[in-house]
């Protein structure tokens, strides 16, 4: 019986041994042809899904982005916010969120703002005719008025 199980093992060995010349690469745990499929960390792929990585799937850079490990669509132009793709002719990427861009935009926590007639203060837009100064979240008019500890008074 032991010589079996062990003629056995010989045979299951060199079978692998074989395979792996055949198909040239492992890729984790699994043996796997680089002709027809890719290895992304760790995980076979079918190379009719493309030659590039995105985590672990395979996708084409012609058509798609990798967004952050995520793979989404690439249109004309696009660039990666967080894990979405974006045009930055029409929207504006803040802190990892996509909004909608206006002209002169700067960003203000996750929101575009027009520095023109805006002022961020502590991440809130206010509007800069009450002032060009913050006091906390609060714009506020510095020849009229002091702030005090986060506060107009």
């Amino acid at each position: 019986m032991k010589t079996m199980a062990s003629e056995f093992a010989f045979v299951f060995i060199l079978f692998l041994q074989i395979a792996n010349l055949a198909y040239g690469d492992s890729c984790g745990n699994r043996l796997y042809n680089p002709r027809l499929d890719v290895c992304c960390n760790g995980v076979v792929n079918r190379r009719a899904l493309g030659t590039s990585c995105c985590g672990t799937m395979a996708y084409n850079s012609d058509f798609d982005l990798c967004c952050n490990g995520v793979v989404t669509r690439n249109r004309k132009g696009a660039s990666c916010c967080g894990t979405r793709a974006y045009n930055s002719d029409f929207d504006a990427c803040c802190n990892g969120f996509v909004t909608r861009n206006r002209k002169g935009a700067s960003c203000c926590g996750t929101r575009a703002y027009n520095s023109d007639f805006e002022i961020c203060c502590d991440g809130f837009v206010n509007n800069r005719a009450r002032g060009t100064s913050c006091c906390g979240t609060t714009a506020y008019n510095s020849k009229f008025n002091k702030c005090c500890n986060g506060f107009i008074c």
